[in-house]
């Protein structure tokens, strides 16, 4: 049992044995990623309790609202207050902007994304979102795209994202191949690891632009059941699979 299964002391007055607010925060961030969300919400009490005025304290009270609580008004003042406290503080930036798009305003949404590459150039989520919320032709996605592989080669998201920019619309043979070998690319970085979805992903290019060979399609698939814990996609790819004509696709 790990500590986080066991009850939090309550957080009545700070502890004498100095606790950061931002640390505690960063560890309630990884508990929502984590879907303990109990323990999440527990911890940014505790954050606040310890250093109201962090400006990660803020930025992770404003996700949980965003995402555990869906309370857009309050997660967006949060986020808000994070940004009054660090300007040079990317994440919430970026947090407002993915809350912006949201709620269906891209334009809104890709200013607080061009606001977070303004401090972290990088930020490859930000940059990926922005694609998405200026709807970027296929050759300016690609090129956004591709500077991300450049820069996070260890990072799973970036080479889905060059993958599905060459297949955007109606690719020719030549981008089918760019998009398989970028997929491969990915899997070679971690083959047993966070990559499923690019094994999925792989299965998707055969179906939709190679029919003519299911058989890679199938293997792709199951590659993807084998490693992947997410239960609703599983569920889909099962499904595709059966429409291939495999009944029992994990032999």
């Amino acid at each position: 049992m790990s500590l986080l299964d066991q009850p939090l002391p309550a957080a009545e007055t700070p502890p004498t044995r100095r606790v950061t607010g931002e640390a505690t925060a960063i560890m309630a961030y990884f508990c929502l990623k984590d879907s303990q969300f109990e323990a999440a919400v527990q911890l940014i009490n505790q954050a606040a309790l310890y250093e109201p005025r962090a400006p990660l304290v803020h930025w992770t009270t404003a996700v949980t609202l965003h995402y555990r609580f869906r309370d857009f008004v309050q997660a967006s003042h949060a986020f808000a207050r994070a940004i009054s406290v660090a300007p040079g503080f990317a994440y919430p930036y970026f947090s407002m902007g993915v809350l912006a798009s949201d709620g269906g305003d891209d334009a809104k949404g890709a200013e607080l994304f061009t606001r977070c590459l303004a401090l972290d150039p990088n930020h490859h989520y930000a940059i990926s979102s922005r694609i998405s919320a200026l709807g970027q032709t296929s050759v300016q996605a690609l090129a956004e795209y591709q500077h991300i592989v450049d820069v996070h080669p260890a990072e799973q998201f970036p080479y889905r994202c060059v993958a599905f920019a060459r297949l955007r619309g109606r690719p020719s043979e030549a981008d089918v191949d760019a998009a398989e070998n970028i997929l491969r690319r990915g899997i070679e970085v971690d083959p047993e690891g966070a990559v499923s979805m690019h094994w999925k992903d792989l299965g998707m290019l055969y179906v939709r632009h190679r029919p003519e060979r299911p058989s890679i399609a199938r293997e792709c698939f199951n590659e993807f059941l084998r490693r992947s814990q997410d239960s609703a996609a599983k569920a889909k790819v099962l499904d595709l699979l059966s429409k291939l004509g495999n009944s029992d696709p994990l032999d």
